[in-house]
């Protein structure tokens, strides 16, 4: 599987769109994501999987909307094989 990365704008940002990380991480399992890990409050997320990025652009903005009730954008990249990360890779 696929490493990637997802930036979600705009949350925890002055108290504006909060967004707990943990709960992030359960909606973001229960869409199928594998080896779901969040950042800090930041809103960046760790995940595995092979679905194209306009997919999963798709997937994780609806979830968020399902499970929160606001929209957020949200920008996908693929994990570089870089060493820095390479604990994040199974």
């Amino acid at each position: 599987m696929i490493v990637n990365i997802a930036f979600l704008r705009g949350i925890n940002v002055g108290g504006q769109k909060s967004i707990k990380m943990d709960r992030l991480k359960g909606v973001l399992n229960a869409t199928g994501l594998c080896d779901v890990q969040t950042y800090i409050q930041s809103g960046n997320v760790l995940f595995k999987s092979n679905e194209e990025e306009a997919t999963l652009q798709i997937t994780i903005r609806q979830a968020i909307e399902t499970a929160f009730g606001f929209s957020v954008p949200v920008m996908i990249r693929t994990a570089p094989d870089d060493p820095q990360i390479s604990i994040f890779r199974g």
